[in-house]
């Protein structure tokens, strides 16, 4: 009895693994990404595979579109929104054995660094005010790295040397270099403290990230391993494991480029009239007083003004606007386009454009950078800081203007989010203009256009306006810059 019970047991084991062991019959799915690393505007191809007589239809998703999104026009294309790591997915449907079959892919996305390679910087400590430096002047070995007070020193300028992936993208790896050096000379880390070296090794190369959120947002913070360099209020620059205002960092480009204001005037008699023109020759002189190239462009087109974009350190558009698009207009009106974040705000607002933010891409730059030499662009239209919302099939997508420019590198990006009076808006940028030409931060010099501006007023969805004493600002990226 015993041995019959023990073949009927070993029958039944045979008979389960041959069980498992038979094939599942039907098409078989596969999923690859040519690139699994992005960086913030960024696109890469998806390629899905079947093994079947004939291709099947599939359908792309990303576990967190507001990441990794699928190209709404080309569902073979999907683009990096945001930092973070999101898994793309492929399903079909197997008309044989009507069963889902799937595979995915997981993608990681960087953020942007802003930085230029081989660029000029004054680099200055958030916490205390003050640029880094050289004890006395001296660009010799060993020299100690200080803080000093802000002027335009050229000993506080640093030229930076970010290394590069093999794409071609910033690995965020960083040495500062003395732009005044006659050796080549560049921050050493010296124990817990930084000199001046002309050597190049693990003890030059500094991890420089800019901060993409919070109070600190488009500060940077420069880390050796797992310490950050920091400065105190002597100007002592050291390495330290604490986290406080004196470890982030201000990178303002030591030489002037350009400044371009954009204001236009359409005559009452068209629906859209404005006259957004009357602090343009201000702007020119202000800007060209403080040492950039600066000019006051009437009724010109988007098309000009995004050409000019990347090139630009400060860049001010004052137009009529909404949730995701600033508009242009010519003589009487004309539509002379439109600036979006995206072709398909552009396309719910039936507007003219074809230059968009998140497709900015610049040769020569990581097209996380395209705007990387801005240090200043100012949206100054109805909404511009407000999301734009669109209802996709299957899901519901924003898009933000002020956002998209910042993850293109721009150092601080403002945009409207409220529909404020055209009197209102000209009398703040005139006090704002002032502000910067005087000395004062990007910060200071708003709150200074707050308090000397007692025209600005909101309007309401019934028509009617309410008198306010502060412009609705979205303010994103390092206000604690300095212009001048």
């Amino acid at each position: 009895m015993k041995k019959f019970g023990s073949i009927l047991l070993t029958l039944a084991v045979l008979l389960t693994l041959c069980a498992g062991a038979l094939p599942v019959y039907g098409a078989t799915i596969s999923i690859s990404a040519h690139r699994t690393v992005l960086v913030v505007g960024q696109e890469t191809s998806i390629t899905v595979n079947f093994l079947t007589e004939d291709p099947l239809t599939y359908i792309l998703t990303s576990s967190d579109e507001s990441v990794v999104a699928v190209n709404d026009d080309n569902h073979q294309v999907v683009y990096a929104v945001s930092k973070g790591t999101a898994v793309i997915t492929a399903k079909a449907l197997d008309p044989d054995t009507n069963r889902t079959i799937s595979a995915s892919v997981t993608i990681k996305v960087r953020t942007p660094t802003g930085l230029l390679d081989d660029n000029d910087y004054y680099i200055m400590n958030c916490g205390t005010g003050k640029l880094l430096s050289l004890a006395n002047s001296n660009d010799a070995n060993n020299v100690s790295l200080i803080g000093q007070d802000r002027n335009d020193d050229t000993i506080a300028q640093w030229t930076l040397d970010i290394a590069t992936d093999s794409q071609g993208y910033h690995t965020g790896v960083t040495q500062l270099i003395s732009a005044n050096s006659s050796a080549n000379r560049r921050a050493y880390v010296s124990g817990t403290n930084l000199v001046l070296y002309n050597v190049s090794s693990a003890r030059t190369k500094f991890a420089v990230h800019r901060i993409e959120s919070g109070t600190n947002q488009g500060k940077y913070a420069i880390r050796y391993g797992t310490q950050y360099v920091a400065m105190n209020s002597s100007g002592t620059v050291y390495l330290t494991s604490s986290s406080s205002a004196n470890i982030y960092w201000c990178f303002m480009d030591a030489h002037k480029g350009y400044a371009d204001m954009y204001g236009f005037y359409v005559p009452d008699s068209h629906p859209d009239a404005v006259d957004s023109t009357v602090n343009l020759s201000l702007f020119a002189s202000a800007f060209n007083a403080l040492g950039y190239v600066a000019d006051g462009w009437e009724n010109e087109t988007a098309a000009y003004a995004y050409e000019l974009l990347p090139d630009d350190e400060i860049c001010i558009i004052n137009s009529h606007a909404n949730t995701g698009i600033i508009y242009f207009f010519g003589d009487n009106g004309i539509d002379n386009g439109a600036i979006a974040v995206h072709s398909i705000v552009a396309s719910d607002h039936l507007a003219t454009s074809d230059q968009f933010i998140q497709f900015l891409n610049i040769s020569g730059r990581p097209p996380e950078n395209a705007l990387a030499s801005s240090r200043l662009i100012m949206y100054m239209g109805c909404l511009t800081g407000v999301d734009h919302t669109h209802d996709f099939v299957d899901y519901i997508k924003t898009y933000n203007l002020v956002n998209a420019t910042f993850d293109k590198g721009a150092h601080c990006v403002i945009g409207l989010t409220k529909s404020v009076n055209e009197r209102g808006v000209n009398d703040w940028l005139t006090q704002f203009i002032n502000a910067i030409r005087s000395g004062q931060t990007i910060k200071n010099a708003i709150n200074t256009a707050n308090n000397n501006t007692n025209t600005l007023k909101i309007k309401n969805d019934d028509g009617t306006e309410t008198a306010v004493d502060t412009m609705p600002l979205k303010t994103v990226g390092d206000t604690d810059q300095y212009l001048n």
